[in-house]
């Protein structure tokens, strides 16, 4: 993989193989993880639905490579779809966008005159980061209603505020993955063990004789 040109490990079809995988991911995490709640993915370092992901388009990029070679994925564009599902599980993972959409609500919609949430901290919740109308989110804890133009309203400005902040937050990690890339890399030579598997696995496209390996 180290040996292909540079200047096309980031290509359109790569990306656009990694978006249309987003809601699939997503989908398939937040009805595991959410719904069922019987399969905590994204709680463990290496995520297995990416993996899978990964695995299956190996298999028809190899079907690719033995009658399309012209067309079939390079390692970095495999690398690339990976990162790019693996991002999106991040943030739609455990404790994070799970958590968060229960949170902008949670604290109206659980108080009550016993627990006195109401005067003790809800009246200095920011009403641009929490929907604090009861009956918006009637529809959202209970269900049985359809969108409407309160809801949109109520949602709007905390959606938008909450957005901004994950936007900021991962312009933030990439600027930590910056400054300590070169010391880890380059000088502290860190293996990243996490990473290992699905490099193994995309290696020549996955061709690399990883799956016929007795030993994994």
């Amino acid at each position: 993989m180290c040996q292909e040109n540079s200047r096309q490990y980031i290509t359109l079809r790569a990306v656009i193989i990694g978006i249309i995988l987003i809601p699939l991911n997503n989908y398939w995490v937040m009805m595991t993880e959410v719904k069922w709640y019987v399969l905590q993915g994204t709680s463990i370092p290496l995520f297995v639905r990416p993996i899978f992901m990964l695995f299956l388009i190996i298999g028809i990029n190899l079907l690719l490579k033995k009658y399309f070679p012209k067309v079939a994925l390079r390692s970095a564009e495999l690398l690339i779809i990976y990162f790019i599902v693996v991002i999106s599980g991040t943030f739609n993972g455990h404790d994070m966008l799970q958590n968060l959409l229960g949170s902008i609500g949670h604290s109206t919609w659980f108080a009550t005159e016993e627990n006195e949430w109401k005067t003790l901290f809800l009246e200095h919740v920011p009403s641009w980061l929490f929907v604090k109308d009861k009956d918006v989110l009637r529809g959202f804890y209970e269900g049985e209603e359809s969108f409407n133009m309160a809801a949109i309203k109520a949602w709007l400005f905390p959606m938008v505020a909450w957005t901004i902040f994950m936007l900021a937050l991962i312009f933030i990690m990439m600027c930590i993955n910056v400054l300590v890339r070169r010391q880890w890399t380059e000088h502290e030579k860190i293996a990243y063990p996490i990473i290992q598997l699905p490099v193994a696995m995309m290696r020549q496209g996955g061709a690399s004789g990883f799956f016929s390996n007795k030993v994994m």
